[in-house]
Order: structure tokens, then C-alpha cells, then sequence
């Protein structure tokens, strides 16, 4: 199991979400609350910007090889609220966004999801707003 990393800030963030969504939730959604709580308590913690920029983290996107067909998928991991899978954006609750919080690329992870067991490798991580840092632009 590969050790994850994640930002005191995006911790923070992640745990007062994971405590509002804990009240009347149960089954499958309890499963994944506590697969990410998980998660968290062994994951190593660190200032926002010592964290590296290949690390999976809310607000970054990440692209992912599925192992099982190859394919390909890019996700910005976000906060429930601006979860968005027409856009891609997809929730650090939802099964896949839980699973990818804190690992690097080159990372390969396996998570249950509701049709059974992904295996993933990750590809490629940016963080757009780094990237639109850089060109003097508006994140």
C-alpha cells in the first residue's frame, strides 16, 4: 500500500465534509465515508505549498489508466458541492475521487465501486490553477 499525502487544508476541508455527511447516511454511502476516513487518519500531512505538484488533491486534475481496458479518463477531484460529471469534476466522496486523494503518478490503486473493483494507474496530475499562476492568468 503506498503512502499518501494530502494538505493540512485540504484535510480540514475533506473531514468537516465527511462529519455533516456522516448524520442519516448509511449502506454504501457509510461504506465509502468510512473507506476515505480511512484514508485520511494514514495519510501524511503537510503545508498546501509543500505539497507536490504530483500529488492528487482537491481543486487538481488527474488522468487515469484504467488496467482493466486501458482506457483513459481525466477527473478534477473537488468538494461535493462542486461535483460536476458532465464537467468531469467529480466528488473526493464519490468511490474513484476517495481513491485517488493523495496518491502520485505512477501510483496504481484499486478501490470498490459499485460495479466491483477498479484498477488504476495514475497517469498525469496538474493543477490548472498553478498552471494559470504561471501564465499570469485567472485560476
Amino acid at each position: 500500500m503506498a503512502d499518501i499525502l494530502i494538505s493540512r487544508e485540504d484535510f480540514h476541508q475533506i473531514e468537516q465534509v465527511i462529519a455533516e455527511r456522516r448524520v442519516g447516511h448509511a449502506g454504501r454511502d457509510r461504506d465509502n465515508l468510512d473507506r476515505l476516513e480511512g484514508e485520511l487518519r494514514r495519510a501524511t500531512r503537510v503545508a498546501a505549498d509543500e505539497l507536490p505538484g504530483t500529488v492528487v488533491a482537491l481543486g487538481r486534475e488527474v488522468t487515469v489508466v484504467d488496467l482493466a481496458d486501458n482506457s483513459e479518463e481525466t477527473y478534477r477531484l473537488v468538494l461535493p458541492a462542486q461535483a460536476d460529471v458532465s464537467r468531469m469534476r467529480i466528488s473526493v466522496l464519490a468511490p474513484i475521487g476517495a481513491a485517488l486523494l493523495g496518491y502520485r503518478e505512477g501510483d496504481q490503486i484499486e478501490w470498490p465501486v459499485p460495479g466491483g473493483v477498479r484498477s488504476l494507474r495514475i497517469k498525469q496530475v496538474t493543477d490548472p490553477k498553478a498552471a494559470a499562476r504561471m501564465a499570469g492568468g485567472p485560476a
